[in-house]
């Protein structure tokens, strides 16, 4: 997301938009614990399967659209949907997720093959997610070669900034988790996650919700 520009800029539209994926983000988030009604989209899950405490907090993101409110909005919202799961009103601990988080453009900014700037938000939301019992894999497309050791170099960071890391490139437990089904640990084209965090990804959701509103180019600006 790149909600900082657009307010310094003061592009309404865009942060509306941002905050409209956030919001739909925080929804999923809720709703990930909970059996689908099997009917309905998104809002009617909401309404029929969140206690009203939650959906309070939901109602955060809807406010006047001025900077001020918009800027209030984002941080109550931030707030309340990042650092944990909820069930039945109380909070989830992470002892049993396991988050593949790319490393360029996501735990710091895209320079490769040099290491951009660390980024700072989503350090501390793994670093929180793993102090609640979440397994953090390093999930990155950088490999050690003849000439530099680019994937060591990205471990080192991850080290350097209080990343603890359960594993890099593989998920030693998804062999024991589902029976051998995906065959040697080692072998497996995709590490298995429950979350996949990457700046390069998009929810179906996004897609259904971008589609339903006319296409058009995804903005990466």
């Amino acid at each position: 997301m790149m909600l900082p520009k657009y307010f310094k800029r003061g592009d309404i539209f865009k942060i509306l938009k941002n905050i409209t994926i956030l919001f739909e983000a925080h929804a999923d988030l809720l709703l990930s614990n909970r059996a689908p009604l099997g009917w309905g989209g998104r809002e009617c899950n909401i309404k029929h399967c969140l206690p009203s405490e939650k959906q309070e907090h939901l109602k955060i993101y809807f406010t006047s659209a001025d900077l001020p409110a918009l800027k209030r909005a984002v941080k109550a919202g931030n707030r309340r949907a990042i650092y944990s799961r909820t069930r039945g009103g109380a909070t989830v601990q992470y002892a049993n997720v396991t988050i593949a988080a790319d490393f360029d453009g996501t735990i710091c900014a895209d320079k490769f093959p040099e290491i951009g700037e660390p980024n700072a938000f989503v350090i501390d939301v793994l670093k929180r997610m793993a102090a609640q019992g979440a397994k953090i894999i390093l999930h990155t497309c950088r490999e050690n070669g003849t000439r530099r050791p680019l994937l060591d170099e990205a471990v080192a960071f991850c080290a350097a900034h209080g990343i603890t890391l359960y594993a890099v490139n593989e998920n030693p437990d998804a062999v024991k988790k589902h029976g051998g089904m995906f065959g040697v640990a080692d072998k497996r084209r995709k590490v298995y996650a429950d979350i996949y965090l990457d700046d390069r990804a998009i929810s179906p959701k996004t897609l259904e919700t971008w589609a339903m509103r006319g296409g058009g180019d995804f903005e990466s600006d």
